[in-house]
């Protein structure tokens, strides 16, 4: 080479063309790497901000968990305190330890509480604090008579929960204790007086911890910590994932010198920090102070996993920007190795011009498709457009991210052919490269060859023309699919969080309704009794486990909410478990996804098990099945009167006592008026307005009048409910008491009948007496006359005496007929209070406790009616009597009872007699229910009701019926206590009804009779004093005897 052309060689002019070279390679780098910079710092905050939604909701889920947890716990220790059968029977045991019965039954309630809750341990302590009772049987239970907790408890007589802790002397695990006071409220003048302890351990490593230490997502380095203070110092409370044996053991000082979560938890931090934890790793922490507890929770993640991912990605980003950029710096570096030949050869020969101009170009080709090779086998895919739509350059990685062969992408030209319509968002970026010239960075879609959808996102740099117009633009393209899953995956994580927050500790499931396949988490099988590791769940298999009875209504259930006929999908069902025993369920879900033509693809959802509940629901229907019959044995009725509500609630009872339909409305103002006589009408009423505000309580017999105004006694009885000084309910209860008190009435007249009589019998002998001073044939026939009284004592003495037997034969029915229902209804009640007090509710257990005082009442009442029977004779209120009315007015309370019968009635005039009312009303209505009750299976049935003059002269009235009849031979029995002459299956009946009438007609002075013959009727006589007045004097006919009184 000369050293003309040296020279030439060295001049700067030569290489000016090819010094922008350096620069727009260093322009592109700085570019790319602040695009990249800028993309980065945006994965960091997204990820940062995942991870934090993450966290907060598994801690908002903990701590409801675990405050649910410690509020269940001592909510079970205000029950046990609260247990008035478990205080009785504790004071059972206290007072004879050696009572086998009652040790049986507090051991095997203690075991149930132990089996079915998250007890380790529970024993009964006395108050000297020695241990009588304890289970599990294994666990050795020890004297706690200088236990610090157990002196507390005797003193404050309240609940006393211990925290976790660990007793070096005696129990040497880890332990939540709860120390529940005995108190003697049964009896007792010192209500609030401890004769003993409950003491319960609660096993921590059964729920607690196994809840604290579950994370919802598959996360390496998640974790949850539960701290309180004891001191300067971090205590650590449970076991931990990166260290063994540190519950209750680990301390670290609250002052650390580095940021500790925990220790920030105990400053008074809460919600989202950053800092490092027990290991002095980084993390990412939400701490969180237990509402009830002196508890701290932590749940945090580790800074390495949170951007493990984002890490991959910049790595790999890297790895191709710098391939690219290796790509472009060689290329540029050949084109300027290029431009040199050229330039050298152009100055060494002129004449060789053309042909190294030909080698040039050749050269030039040779390197272009080098870089074009460098580009094309780049794992980016990289593509070059015009303005027009046409495609440029692009490469093999873009090819194959369409699924198309290059000569297919030639041929097509049209960058817009694999893309969906542009966007607004895509329109707004291009106007803004246009406007700007700066790289913009956007999402859209591109549709391969195969018809499928992909992700990208492009990073498109636009190239000027010298006029300014765009000339080219080029793109790195991304391939986002993967991004887009986890965005999925994230947006699921985060639906079935929301499901775990509403259904904790419930069996979830996944199913792909295509398919019917189910994944299901462990609990969901293990509910049903099955191993988790190799069970599988198809919707076929679900259908198959369904009870029968169940199927049907669950599968239609399940399919109107898959079609959309139903908003929400929730259902209740038996499910077979694996033992073959059946299991409530209750099933909840959400469809969560579609198809592009809006059919179901995925359902979410949770199984809860509700046996218990199902149990307690049947539990309290057959305890209200059970108070139902027993106020219908009873005649007992209930009320309640809600002060703030204004509101008055009735049983049924209530409204067969006042002979109204389930209809009328309790709230009626004028209720007095309509059931109660005008007398009593205030008293009732004040009765209930004293009770409302100044809380007395009330009992009182007195009338009611039903609606078709049939008098009637009951006895009725109110108490209130006083809250802060005020009533806040009035309830009680209405019972029919007019059999006893018939009874009473009738006893009280019978005894004012004889002294009536006697009373008459004295003045008859003391005037007959002053008339045998003066003439001796009267001293004979006052002889007489006092022997025929004498005798008439006798006769009613003797008939006192079987008045006061049949009486007390009565009293006893009335006895035994009440206090059989009556015990009954005491040992059911104490039978369910025993079995299923845990299952009842409130107002249940108020219901509960209303039949047992009501029982009581009904008990005093009965030994009242006894005692009073046994008292001295009662009194008679006799008058005289029209019986033709009286008849008259029986006859039509029988109307409804013979309305649908064939009857023909022959009512002969009867005279008008002296004596009771009532007693001769109640002689008619047994004499004519009989006639009518063995009459019933005649098809033209003849009751006949007259009276006769005997040749005696003695009037006698009689009831006659073509009905059943009897046999003469059993006469006799026919009118004695409780003797029937027919089956109870044929015709009902106590046996009283004759024995009533022969009863009342002894009282009456008169006698009774039948007359009989099996199946062709009966007729029943009875004679009753006659009533005549005559010319200013009263006669008196007692059967053939009369007496004239002047």
């Amino acid at each position: 080479m000369s050293a003309q052309n040296t020279s030439k060689l060295k001049n700067p002019t030569s290489f000016r063309w090819f010094a922008p070279a350096p620069l727009l390679l260093l322009f592109m780098l700085i570019i790319v790497g602040i695009t990249e910079y800028l993309y980065i710092k945006q994965q960091y905050r997204a990820a940062k901000k995942a991870a934090q939604t993450e966290i907060s909701a598994v801690a908002n889920l903990k701590v409801n968990q675990i405050e649910y947890w410690y509020k269940n716990r001592l909510k079970d220790a205000e029950a046990v305190s609260n247990n008035l059968i478990l205080q009785m029977k504790v004071q059972q045991f206290f007072a004879n330890p050696n009572n086998a019965e009652v040790k049986a039954e507090l051991l095997g309630w203690m075991e149930n509480q132990q089996k079915y809750n998250d007890y380790k341990m529970m024993v009964l302590y006395n108050s000297e604090g020695t241990p009588l009772l304890s289970v599990p049987k294994d666990l050795a239970a020890f004297d706690i008579s200088h236990d610090r907790y157990f002196q507390d408890v005797l003193r404050s007589k309240d609940i006393l929960p211990i925290d976790l802790h660990q007793d070096n002397d005696t129990w040497k695990y880890i332990h939540f204790s709860i120390y529940i006071p005995v108190k003697n409220t049964l009896g007792a003048k010192d209500k609030d007086m401890v004769t003993g302890v409950w003491m319960i351990q609660i096993d921590p490593y059964r729920v607690l911890y196994p809840l604290i230490q579950t994370w919802p997502s598959a996360r390496k380095s998640a974790e949850t910590l539960l701290v309180r203070r004891e001191g300067n110092d971090v205590l650590f409370l449970n076991e931990l994932r990166y260290r063994q044996n540190t519950a209750l053991k680990l301390r670290l000082p609250v002052k650390t010198g580095w940021r500790l979560p925990a220790a920030m938890a105990l400053t008074g931090y809460e919600g989202i920090v950053e800092g490092l934890d027990y290991r002095k790793e980084p993390v990412l922490a939400d701490v969180r102070k237990i509402p009830g507890t002196k508890w701290f929770m932590v749940a945090k993640i580790d800074f390495k996993e949170m951007y493990a991912d984002l890490y991959q990605q910049i790595l790999l980003n890297g790895i191709a920007l710098l391939a690219l950029l290796l790509s472009v710096s060689l290329g540029l570096r050949l084109l300027m190795r290029q431009h040199d030949n050229r330039m050298l050869q152009k100055e060494l020969a002129l004449e060789q011009e053309r042909r190294a101009s030909m080698e040039a170009l050749a050269e030039s080709r040779q390197k272009a498709a080098f870089l074009a090779d460098v580009i094309d086998k780049s794992s980016q895919p990289f593509l070059v457009g015009y303005p027009d739509g046409r495609i440029g350059i692009f490469n093999n990685a873009f090819a194959k991210l369409l699924g198309y062969s290059k000569e297919e992408i030639e041929k097509i030209n049209q960058a817009n052919y694999f893309a969906q319509e542009r966007s607004e968002g895509e329109l707004l970026k291009l106007k803004e490269l246009n406007s700007t010239g700066q790289p913009v960075r956007y999402e859209k879609e591109y549709i391969r060859k195969d018809g499928r959808r992909i992700p990208i996102e492009l990073l498109v740099h636009l190239i000027r023309k010298e006029n300014g117009r765009p000339d080219y633009y080029y793109a790195f393209i991304t391939d986002i699919s993967e991004r887009k899953l986890a965005e999925k995956y994230l947006q699921e994580s985060k639906e079935r969080l929301q499901l775990a927050l509403t259904a904790a500790n419930q069996g979830t499931y996944d199913l792909n309704i295509e398919t019917g396949e189910a994944k299901t988490n462990p609990e969901y099988a293990m509910m049903l009794g099955y191993d988790p590791a190799p069970f599988v769940e198809t919707n076929d298999k679900w259908i198959e486990r369904l009870h029968p009875d169940d199927r049907e209504r669950v599968t239609k259930t399940f399919k109107e909410y898959i079609v959309g006929k139903l908003p929400v999908y929730r259902v209740e069902f038996r499910q077979q478990t694996k033992s073959g025993d059946w299991k409530w369920i209750l099933s909840l879900g959400k469809i969560v996804e579609y198809s592009a033509e809006g059919k179901p693809l995925r359902m979410l959802g949770t199984h809860t098990e509700i046996t218990e509940q199902k149990l307690a629901e049947e539990k309290i229907l057959k305890s209200e099945t059970l108070l139902k019959k027993a106020q219908e044995i009873m005649h007992i009725g209930g009320w309640e009167y809600d002060v703030e509500s204004r509101n008055m609630l009735w049983s049924d009872e209530v409204y067969n006592i006042h002979g109204v339909t389930k209809d009328y409305d309790p709230n009626n103002p004028d209720f007095a008026k309509l059931f109660y006589l005008p007398e009593d009408q205030e008293k009732i009423n004040k009765l209930f307005l004293r009770t409302l505000e100044y809380g007395e309580p009330y009992d009182h017999v007195l009338q009611s009048m039903k609606a078709d105004g049939t008098l009637i006694w009951v006895r009725t009885s109110g108490q209130a409910e006083r809250k802060e000084g005020e009533t806040i309910r009035v309830f009680g209860n209405i019972m029919d008491v007019t059999e006893p008190k018939q009874a009473e009435q009738r006893m009280l007249a019978a005894n004012e009948e004889i002294r009536i009589l006697l009373e008459d019998a004295e003045k008859s002998r003391q005037a007959l007496l002053s008339v045998v001073e003066d003439q001796k044939e009267a001293q004979r026939q006052v002889r007489k006359l006092n022997a025929e009284l004498e005798q008439r004592v006798q006769e009613r003495t003797a008939r006192l005496e079987i008045v006061n037997k049949e009486l007390e034969a009565f009293s006893y029915s009335v006895s035994h007929d009440l206090r059989s229902p009556l015990q009954h209804i005491t040992g059911f009640g104490e039978l369910l209070s025993k079995h299923a007090a845990g299952a009842l509710d409130e107002k249940s257990r108020h219901y509960l406790k209303v039949i047992k005082d009501s029982t009581a009442r009904m008990a005093d009442l009965i030994e009242d009616l006894l005692s009073f029977s046994r008292m001295g004779r009662s009194e008679m209120m006799r008058k005289n009597i029209n019986l033709n009315n009286l008849v008259n007015v029986v006859l039509k309370e029988f109307d409804i009872d013979t309305k649908e019968r064939n009857i023909e009635w022959k009512i002969h005039p009867l005279p008008e007699v002296s004596g009771d009312p009532a007693m001769l009303k109640l002689v008619y209505v047994n004499l004519i229910s009989n006639a009518i009750k063995f009459t019933k299976e005649r098809e033209m049935a003849i009751i006949e009701i007259g009276s006769k003059e005997e040749d005696s002269g003695e009037t006698f009235f009689y009831v006659k019926d073509n009905g059943a009849g009897f046999d003469m031979k059993y006469v006799d029995k026919l009118f004695g206590l409780f003797q029937r002459l027919h089956r109870a299956e044929d015709f009902e009946g106590t046996g009283l009804g004759l024995a009533n009438v022969r009863r009342i007609i002894h009282r009456h002075g008169g006698e009774t009779r039948a007359e009989g013959e099996a199946d062709k009727g009966a007729t029943i006589y009875f004679s009753l004093p006659i009533s005549v007045e005559k010319n200013n004097e009263k006669r008196i006919s007692m059967g053939n005897k009369k007496f004239l009184i002047g």
